[in-house]
C-alpha cells in the first residue's frame, strides 16, 4: 500500500463510504471485546473473620501486593540502615586554637613585664604574683588551680605548649568523643556512620564501640600523661586535672540526615507480589475470611472496575482496528 501511487493512495480513502467506516468500527469493536475475556463477578465486600458464603476463582492471571510481607521487609530495612554521626573536628581546631592564643597572650604579658626596669633577669616571687593577677584577668580559664603559677615559673614555655596541646588532640582524636555510650546503644547492631563535618567524608563505622565517651576520654589523657615532659610531680597532676576539662565531646547524632539515609533505603524496597493464576480457587464458601484473602479479593474489585478496563479495552481495540484496516488496503490494492 505506502508503495503504490500517491493516486491509488488518495483514491483508497476516498473508496470508504459511511457505512463501511461504521462496519469496520462495529467488526474491531466486536473482536476487542472477544479479546478482552473480561469474566465478570460479583464479588461482596467481605471483611475480616466474614464466612464466605460463595466460592470465587481467579477469572485471569492477576498480581498482588502482600502488604504484610512488604511491611516486614520495609521494617528489617529500617533496622540495617546505619545512623549518622557528625565529627565535628572543628572543636578539636577551636580548643587548639585557643589554647596557643593563652599561651601567646601569657607569653606577650612576661614579654611586657620584663620591660620593666630592674626586671630583665628571673622574675621575682613578687613579679609573678604580680603577672599571676594579670594574667587571671585575661586567661580566666587558667585560674584553676596552681596552673597560672605553674606557667609563670616555666614562662609558659613552647614546650609546655605543644605537649598540652598534643594530650587534649590525643583525647579528642577521630573517631572522637561522645558524652554518654547510651547514644549509641539502640545503632550497636546496625552501624554508624561517622561524617566528618570539615572534610565531608562519611566512614562506615561497624563497631561502635571504638567511639570514646567522655569518661574514656580523659582516662585516655591521664593514661598518656608521661608525655607531659615540661613539668613534674605534682605540677603534672595540676596541668593534668586542668587538661580534662578541655576534653568536650565533639561526636553528636545528626537527626537530619539520619532520616535522609534512611529515606534512601527505604526508596531501594521493592514491594512483595504475589502471583495468582487463572482458575485458582481465592476462596471457598464457608471459608473465614482472613487478612490475605481480603486482600485478594479486594484487588480483584480493583481490577473489574470499568476504569481498570477501559484502557486495557482502547489499547486492544486500536490494534485490531489498525489490523483490520491494514488487511483492507491490502486487499483492496493488490486483490
Amino acid at each position: 500500500m505506502f508503495l503504490g501511487s500517491s493516486r491509488n493512495r488518495g483514491n483508497l480513502i476516498a473508496h470508504l463510504t459511511f457505512m463501511e467506516i461504521l462496519v469496520g468500527l462495529g467488526v474491531s469493536l466486536t473482536v476487542a471485546l472477544l479479546l478482552l475475556e473480561v469474566e465478570f463477578q460479583s464479588i461482596p465486600e467481605y471483611q475480616i473473620g466474614d464466612i464466605s458464603d460463595r466460592t470465587i476463582e481467579a477469572p485471569y492471571d492477576f498480581t498482588v501486593a502482600d502488604q504484610e510481607a512488604t511491611r516486614e521487609r520495609e521494617e528489617e530495612t529500617r533496622r540495617a540502615v546505619p545512623a549518622v554521626f557528625d565529627l565535628d573536628l572543628k572543636l578539636n581546631n577551636r580548643i587548639t586554637a585557643e589554647l596557643r592564643g593563652a599561651f601567646a597572650e601569657a607569653r606577650r604579658t612576661i614579654a611586657e613585664e620584663r620591660l620593666t626596669p630592674g626586671n630583665t633577669g628571673p622574675l621575682s616571687e613578687k613579679t609573678q604574683e604580680r603577672l599571676s593577677r594579670l594574667l587571671r584577668e585575661r586567661l580566666p580559664r587558667f585560674t584553676q588551680g596552681d596552673v597560672l603559677g605553674i606557667g609563670v615559673r616555666h614562662s609558659f614555655s613552647a614546650e609546655l605548649e605543644n605537649q598540652m596541646v598534643a594530650l587534649v588532640q590525643e583525647g579528642m582524636k577521630s573517631p572522637g568523643v561522645i558524652l554518654s555510650r547510651n547514644t549509641l546503644l539502640p545503632y550497636q547492631e546496625q552501624g554508624l556512620i561517622l561524617r566528618n563535618t570539615i572534610s565531608k567524608e562519611d566512614e562506615l563505622l561497624q563497631d561502635w564501640t571504638a567511639l570514646r565517651d567522655l569518661d574514656q576520654a580523659r582516662d585516655l589523657l591521664r593514661q598518656n600523661e608521661y608525655q607531659l615532659t615540661a613539668v613534674t610531680g605534682e605540677e603534672k597532676i595540676q596541668i593534668i586535672t586542668f587538661l580534662e576539662s578541655w576534653i568536650i565531646p565533639n561526636v553528636y547524632y545528626n537527626a537530619s540526615a539520619s532520616g535522609d539515609t534512611e529515606q534512601l533505603y527505604m526508596q531501594q524496597v521493592n514491594p512483595v507480589l504475589i502471583q495468582i493464576k487463572k482458575g485458582r480457587t481465592l476462596v471457598r464458601a464457608g471459608d473465614e475470611i482472613e487478612a490475605m484473602e481480603k486482600t485478594i479479593l479486594d484487588q480483584l474489585v480493583r481490577l473489574q472496575q470499568p476504569r481498570s478496563l477501559l484502557g486495557k479495552f482502547i489499547g486492544i481495540f486500536l490494534m485490531v482496528s489498525f489490523f483490520l484496516f491494514a488487511v483492507w488496503q491490502y486487499f483492496l490494492a493488490y486483490q
